[in-house]
């Protein structure tokens, strides 16, 4: 139809967010507070403003599936009024609030309108507020100033009765779509397109230190943290700008750029920024969508100074503004043609300054039902849009993905960012390395998670009397059929005790314990220790088969030694701190019985604390409801699954090298969504630190080495385990990954039980897994997992058996990987291995389309993306499809087979089977009316070749 539009680019992507997202697309509601006001001047007020700005009026039709846009004729306004006038102050304030967010949640028809929608809420005769809500499709935030200042004015001259005295906009958002439409087109076009092409060739995601490991999709949920830059610093910031001769925005940037170097240890990467838009001068003050994403590939690699990285990253800002984003937006569509990237490079970061201080609005008068999460914006993994009225503080308001990271996160990550300006701007020589950039909370947050805990010690034989004071006649050590209750043990271990002090054990004797009966090697073990002297356990004692006990004097330098074993010994002191400590862990509430996993010898830590909690030791015991079974990071995760599945609470502990006793423990989750199991929460007995390598603390999420700063009992403070750990946001400490422990996307692959469940497949002789970084056929790198197999026969794997060993990867890590055929594995390094292109076609030409859905389905990819051979494995991205002809295949697709299927599905699911097997699981759910049988043959002639576009 003549008056329909073409949306643009922008606009575009925003409509197919929309139903990608039905949730997404609403600005935040305006709130405005108007004193007495009548809701007729109110009315005219918004009629006048719709008048004059035509984007206010636009709806956006589909047709054949694709939306463009319609200017409706301007009518009058209207406004809904909601009288809270008789409610009392508590209520009233609560329920405007529910109105607030109402609005903030409420869906937009974008087909039939309208995308403004103004309420007007009467708290008194004198009090009104004003409270709008506008889909994003129509606005930027430069438009959202606009009307807020248009509004204001109108509502003054409306309420006085006088005549409109703003100047007339001559100008539509109409205009700046056809001047698009022409700057696609010619020399300047092209020279953006080649600029682009090589700007994004090489983008790269970052791994940010995430406190939720990624999924297959996000959803738009956001968790939202406001506050302000400073004064202090952000005077600072401006006035270093203005001495370095860039702008503010290339300042706050180069702070940007610097604290995500610092915190994901990533050197080059996308941050994306929303650009006016407003290249001419005319369209200057029309509402519309003018902003679109652009990229600013900031480079932070070899540990720049501030002032270097500031003249780098202005040299970006330059080059990306020189380019318009039309091209940017046709470049960036064909970075991920197969739309599988997780995480996509060109939405995990994202900055804006804005110029124009946004209209005040008191949201402190307002009962919001959950103010710190934002539901529907969420446009990368972190946006910060930071407000400069060009005096005073920064209002910086930072978004981060909610199933990504914790709600404190935004605070942390905010302070950071003011802790590191503050340094940056003060001294632009510094490297960037040695910029400080933890906040005060975050610090004293981690210091008393590994502070000690300061628990007040007692002898080891306490901890034996207190089990026998809590349940005397309760099983404190279970062995087979043999059961020994506390008194008993207590009465035994006693006697012991005392023969073995009449022999002269005490202070600077070990005594080494060995033997099959494990009821006696426990009491002989239990009453060294009663007696004063140490333990030497497992393969340190050092005994013949058959012997119980040998004890001998030792130097003094072993004087104070309670258990010596093969990871080193522990003093008396610090093995009962040690005990009391893992006893409120382990039995704070929960079952009192404790076994170990298969495997584990003596763990005299373990024993007394299940001793000193009146609970039962079982050595033999099997995983079961009501056991605590425990295990450590050298369990088996088979071992560990089985107990889990059996019911029994599973424990890990953890023993830092060096360290005496355990130095962390924790419940095993019960879901492994990171791969690998936790450290465990530091117990309290030492004083443990994360640090990096000039020594300072590392922020939550980052891995660093332990420190290990002194505990009860030691003379060693101050020095480095040797272990890479992390604490993560709730205090856990977990292991760092390593060579055979990467991460993808937030999860922890185990390498070696990939491994292992390759060669479980009979067609399968070798295997090798590793994590690498590897390129789509666009150029991106990104962080995957590869599975070389080597075939059993000569012959290369049938497509049964790809499918086979897909799936027992997928039962093994939740992450993406790809299966890659190897002739020889037994002589080659991972590393040498050969990295195949993602995306990459298989040889041998194309499967054919099986089922008569799958041959209707092909042609409808040929009548939409033109005369090409289609196969059922092909999908519609690679084959050169756009979002916008996605919209047209699921406009087809209903008026084919009569099935609606959502748009997220044909983007999560775009090849041909994929597409086929949706509709034949639809048609089976509506009762099998139509059916793939029914469907008219489709032609699967080849007309022309592929071009080079649709080959992606």
């Amino acid at each position: 139809m003549s008056d329909l539009t073409p949306l643009s680019s922008d606009q575009e992507r925003l409509w197919l967010r929309r139903y990608l997202f039905p949730e997404w697309g609403n600005e935040s509601p305006a709130v405005v507070w108007l004193g007495p006001m009548a809701p007729a001047a109110v009315r005219a007020a918004c009629s006048a403003l719709v008048r004059r700005h035509p984007a206010l009026r636009t709806v956006y039709p589909r047709t054949d599936g694709v939306p463009a846009q319609r200017v409706l004729p301007a009518t009058r306004f209207a406004v809904s009024l909601i009288d809270l006038s008789g409610l009392a102050e508590p209520r009233r304030r609560a329920a405007l609030g529910r109105v607030v967010a109402a609005e903030a949640q409420r869906p937009f028809d974008l087909d039939n309108g309208p995308v403004l929608r103004v309420e007007l809420v009467r708290l008194s005769e004198r009090e009104h507020v004003l409270v709008s809500g506008v889909h994003h499709i129509a606005v930027d935030p430069w438009s959202i100033m606009l009307l807020g200042e248009d509004l204001m004015a109108l509502a003054g001259t409306a309420s006085t009765g006088q005549p409109d005295r703003l100047a007339p906009v001559s100008t539509t958002y109409l205009d700046y779509v056809a001047w698009l439409q022409r700057r696609r087109t010619g020399p300047a076009a092209e020279a953006d397109q080649r600029f682009w092409a090589r700007r994004l060739a090489g983008v790269t995601a970052v791994e940010l230190p995430l406190d939720r490991p990624r999924p297959a999709r996000l959803t738009t949920e956001v968790l939202v943290h406001a506050v302000d830059l400073p004064a202090e610093v952000s005077d600072l910031l401006r006035e270093t700008a203005r001495a370095a001769g860039v702008t503010t925005f290339v300042a706050l940037l180069a702070c940007f750029t610097a604290l995500v170097r610092r915190w994901s240890g990533a050197e080059e990467f996308v941050v994306m920024t929303v650009p006016s838009g407003r290249v001419r001068t005319e369209f200057g003050a029309v509402v519309g969508l003018f902003t679109g994403d652009v990229a600013v590939c900031c480079d932070a690699s070899g540990d720049p100074t501030v002032g270097e990285l500031l003249t780098r990253v202005r040299d970006a800002v330059l080059d990306t503004f020189d380019h318009p984003e039309p091209a940017f937006n046709e470049m960036a569509a064909g970075l991920d043609p197969e739309r599988t990237l997780t995480p996509h490079p060109l939405r995990q970061l994202g900055l804006v300054l804005h110029n124009r201080r946004p209209p005040e609005v008191d949201l402190a008068r307002v009962d919001l039902p959950n103010p710190a999460i934002s539901r529907g914006n969420a446009t990368a993994d972190i946006w910060l849009d930071v407000f400069d009225s060009g005096a005073g503080p920064m209002r910086m308001r930072l978004e981060m993905a909610e199933e990504l990271f914790e709600v404190r996160a935004g605070r942390l990550t905010a302070e950071r960012l003011i802790t590191l300006t503050g340094s940056a701007m003060a001294d632009t020589k510094q490297r960037i390395s040695a910029l400080p950039f933890i906040g005060p909370g975050e610090a004293e947050l981690i210091a008393e998670w590994g502070r000690a805990c300061g628990t007040r010690t007692q002898p080891v034989r306490s901890l034996l009397d207190r089990g026998a004071e809590l349940a005397p006649r309760s099983a404190a050590l279970r062995c087979g059929d043999r059961v020994v209750t506390h008194a008993q043990l207590r009465q035994r271990v006693r006697a012991v005790a005392a023969r073995l002090v009449d022999r002269g054990v005490g202070p600077g004797t070990v005594v080494s314990v060995d033997g099959d009966d494990q009821v006696a090697v426990l009491v002989a073990a239990l009453a060294a220790l009663c007696a004063g002297g140490g333990v030497a356990v497992g393969e340190a004692a050092g005994a013949p088969r058959g012997a119980r006990l040998r004890f001998a004097r030792h130097s003094r330098r072993a004087h104070h030694i309670a258990v010596r074993h093969r990871s080193g010994g522990i003093t008396h002191t610090a093995l009962a701190l040690v005990a009391q400590s893992a006893s409120r862990a382990l039995f704070s509430g929960g079952p009192r019985r404790l076994t170990l996993a298969p495997g584990d010898g003596l763990d005299v830590v373990a024993v007394l604390a299940t001793l000193a909690a009146g609970g039962t030791y079982e050595p033999d015991g099997r995983p079961e409801p009501g056991m605590v079974w425990l295990a450590d990071h050298h369990t088996p995760s088979a071992d560990i699954a089985a107990a889990r599945d059996a019911g029994a609470a599973v424990w890990v502990r953890f023993r830092a090298a060096g360290l005496p006793g355990w130095t962390a423990a924790a419940p095993v989750p019960a879901t492994d969504e990171r791969g690998t199991l936790p450290l465990g929460r530091p117990l309290g007995v030492a004083e443990l630190r994360v640090v990096d390598d000039r020594g300072g603390p590392v922020p939550i999420g980052v891995a660093g080495d332990l420190l290990f700063a002194g505990s009860a009992g030691s003379s060693r403070p101050g020095w480095r385990t040797g272990d890479r750990v992390l604490f993560d946001s709730d205090g856990m400490l977990w292991p760092a990954p390593d060579s055979r422990f990467p991460a993808v996307g937030g999860r922890w692959v185990d390498l070696d039980a990939v491994e292992r469940a390759l060669l479980t497949h009979p067609e399968v002789a070798g295997a090798a897994a590793a994590v690498r970084r590897c390129r789509t056929r666009a150029g991106v790198a990104v962080t995957h997992l590869l599975c070389w197999v080597r075939p059993a026969d000569s012959a290369a794997l049938s497509e049964r058996a790809t499918r086979e060993i897909a799936a027992l990867v997928a039962a093994t890590t939740a992450v993406p990987h790809t299966i890659v055929e190897a002739a020889d594995l037994s002589s080659v390094h991972a590393d040498a291995l050969p990295v195949p292109e993602l995306g990459d076609r298989r040889s041998g030409g194309l499967p054919a389309p099986r089922t008569r859905t799958e041959t209707a389905v092909a042609q409808l990819y040929q009548e939409i993306l033109g005369a090409v051979e289609v196969g059922r494995a092909d999908s519609f991205f690679v084959l050169g499809g756009t979002s916008m002809q996605v919209c047209r295949l699921a406009a087809r697709l209903t008026d084919r087979f009569g099935v609606d299927l959502p748009l997220h599905d044909l983007f999560l699911r775009p090849r041909v089977a994929q597409v086929a097997a949706a509709v034949d699981a639809e048609l089976a759910a509506a009762g099998g009316q139509r059916s793939g049988s029914d469907l008219r043959t489709a032609s699967t002639t080849v007309a022309t070749a592929m071009s080079d576009r649709q080959r992606g």
